[in-house]
């Protein structure tokens, strides 16, 4: 039972090894027959070639390839120039203040600060506080008598 069941798998890989070999080398023109769905009771004599798998799904797609979007220098800097064409220039800018009115400020009072010598003071540093000597190690001397366990009754 198990040999007719990696005879299957090996045919079956067979099978789709000449479809991707055939995906490579069909006509990129003939793609009319992959479009179509597959018509209920109609037989393919040659799945491999149709591009079906033995056993019924569809084989993958070719993955479009990107288009090649490489300038030359000159190509860059004529599209950097026609970019420019299309975004105007200003000629000035605006300076700070411009346009603004000068009467904002006339009540404004300037901020003075009374003291001058106020600071933070630091926190002083405190002396570590002595530690206590350790006293020796206590060993406390103890009697440990272990028995076996019983094996249980062999």
């Amino acid at each position: 039972a198990d040999g007719n069941t990696e005879l299957k798998v090996e045919e079956a890989a067979v099978v789709d090894a000449t479809a991707e070999a055939n995906e490579w080398t069909v006509d990129a023109g003939n793609n009319a027959e992959w479009d179509t769905p597959a018509q209920d009771g109609a037989a393919d004599p040659a799945p491999a070639a149709e591009g079906d798998k033995a056993d019924g799904r569809p084989r993958r797609e070719k993955e479009p390839e990107e288009e090649d979007n490489t300038l030359t220098l000159d190509q860059y800097l004529a599209q950097q120039k026609e970019k420019e064409s299309i975004v105007p220039k200003l000629e000035t800018t605006r300076q700070a203040n411009e346009g603004a009115d000068s009467n904002i400020w006339k009540d404004a009072v300037p901020l003075s600060k009374a003291d001058e010598d106020s600071y933070f003071v630091g926190k002083t540093k405190t002396v570590p506080k002595a530690r206590a000597k350790k006293e020796e190690k206590q060993f406390i001397e103890i009697d440990a008598r272990f028995e076996r366990p019983d094996r249980g009754g062999r």
